[in-house]
């Protein structure tokens, strides 16, 4: 099987995975708010063994959500990336720059993101949106 194996990894996610995000090509995060027993992670690796590994990063990278209208505009201070809803469409994922830290972004809603950091990042990545929120007077 080549190519995008995202049609092929949805059926299959563990009870609990809610989500097939695109990390690069080849790449996913398959992520969800349940945990996952050694077990579960082993099974799933399994059944994926003949086309894909799986690597599990979930003590490796925190995920930030940051809603509400001005969302957009308060992650516009601190990445490149286009977050228009035509560019940036719900369920669309990018890897990018968040200030100086390497963040995964995921539209999850119109006015709704999620960021995934490397856990060493996740302070100061707190810290930034803080920052950058501080006009909405958000913090």
């Amino acid at each position: 099987m080549e190519g995008d194996l995202s049609s092929f990894i949805h059926p299959i996610l563990p009870s609990g995975m809610s989500s097939v995000r695109n990390v690069a090509p080849g790449q996913w995060f398959i992520v969800g708010d349940d945990t996952l027993s050694a077990a579960a992670v082993d099974e799933f690796s399994q059944r994926l063994s003949p086309y894909a590994n799986v690597i599990d990063q979930s003590h490796g990278r925190v995920r930030i959500a940051i809603t509400g209208g001005n969302a957009a505009a308060v992650l516009a201070k601190g990445t490149g990336a286009d977050l228009g809803v035509l560019a940036f469409p719900v369920g669309c994922s990018t890897a990018t720059l968040i200030g100086h830290i390497a963040a995964h972004l995921t539209r999850l809603g119109e006015d709704e993101f999620e960021i995934a950091v490397l856990r060493s990042f996740a302070e100061g990545m707190w810290d930034d949106l803080t920052d950058m929120s501080s006009e909405f007077g958000l913090f």
